[in-house]
């Protein structure tokens, strides 16, 4: 068997290696399609450990019973995230009038021009929405195999907390397929260096701030991992949105202490993980803030230092706008500052 596959892997090993390598860059990109957005492989791998974990354990307390199986939820089956819940909340209670917006609305046009981009990655972010998984798929072929082949085997699903970690923790390229690491070395080697060289980690350091114990998993387990996906990762983006005016508005409240402590935390959460990556290069910190003050840029100074002990080339991106300015709520200081007030107004325990 070893020498048919190693027969068959030399003609496919030949012809890849005849071509450009602009054209085995596009093969490469080509293969690695999935079925799901880039933004799940994270997700989806935090889903794989859980169900390894669970089976695992269930073999180990019954040997002599059925195999479990892997089965995993399904993104179309999920609603809609807390922060366009709060988006759809806030256009019902907005009685402003057609002027009313658009002067506010240019009032903040160098916010929302500002952050304009960023806007489309926090939707994308926020939108759960998706095509099926292949893992999925897989565990729906396995439980109908299960069925009709013998006794019915217990499918094992993810927690569905997982679902969150996609929209703070998430990289830009899905990965290569394992049959193109398995040719040659060589083109093991090319692959492997074309598909680090591409893709971006992108953490959203404040992002999910209702869900504090999730986002404490997350970052701890891919930290401890034996075998961390940030092992290779040579490229990182941090996206801080923090709302200095609305913190100072709340005095010295609950929220107005803790929120600035769990902004020093998740700084080190982040850090924790790029620590985990000695091949790292390059990392962008983009910061936004809605005040422009000696207090605000000693706040992001203290939070983007933090990053300098990296072995890697460390450059922030600004994003201010002046603390007399009112943010439109679905701007990138917007969609922060409703976060921040439905959190107080529900009064969530997320501490």
């Amino acid at each position: 068997m070893a020498s048919n596959t190693s027969a068959n892997a030399e003609p496919e090993a030949a012809s890849l290696m005849g071509v450009p390598l602009e054209i085995r860059h596009m093969i490469f990109s080509e293969a690695s399609a999935r079925d799901f957005e880039p933004k799940h492989v994270l997700r989806h791998w935090f889903e794989r450990k859980d169900v390894e974990e669970q089976i695992a354990a269930i073999i180990a307390s019954n040997p002599t019973g059925p195999t479990p199986v892997g089965a995993y939820h399904d993104v179309e089956d999920e609603t809609e995230t807390e922060d366009e819940a709060a988006d759809d909340e806030q256009d019902e209670q907005d009685e402003d009038d057609d002027e009313d917006e658009d002067a506010q609305d240019n009032g903040d046009e160098g916010e929302d021009d500002g952050g304009e981009a960023q806007d489309g990655q926090e939707e994308d972010e926020q939108n759960d929405q998706g095509e099926g998984e292949e893992e999925m798929d897989e565990g729906q072929d396995q439980e109908d195999d299960v069925q009709d082949d013998g006794p019915l085997r217990p499918l094992i699903y993810a927690d569905q907390k997982w679902r969150h970690v996609s929209k703070f923790l998430r990289i830009t390229r899905t990965p290569p397929p394992v049959e193109l690491f398995l040719i040659n070395k060589e083109l093991s080697v090319q692959t492997k260096k074309w598909f680090y060289d591409a893709v971006i980690l992108k953490v959203d350091a404040t992002g999910s701030f209702g869900h504090e114990e999730m986002y404490k998993l997350a970052l701890n387990s891919l930290a401890e991992a034996a075998f961390s996906p940030m092992e290779h990762i040579k490229k990182a983006e941090v996206t801080f949105v923090w709302d200095t005016t609305w913190i100072r508005e709340q005095g010295n409240s609950f929220y107005g202490n803790v929120f600035p402590v769990l902004l020093e935390q998740r700084t080190q959460f982040v850090l924790q993980i790029l620590q985990q990556a000695p091949k790292l290069q390059q990392l962008v910190i983009h910061w936004h803030d809605s005040a422009e003050d000696d207090g605000s840029i000693t706040l992001m100074n203290d939070i983007c230092c933090s990053f300098l002990e990296l072995k890697a080339n460390v450059t922030v991106d600004q994003h201010l706008i002046a603390a007399d300015v009112t943010p439109h709520r679905k701007s990138t200081i917007g969609r922060r500052r409703v976060e921040f007030q439905g959190i107080v107004d529900r009064n969530e325990d997320a501490f």
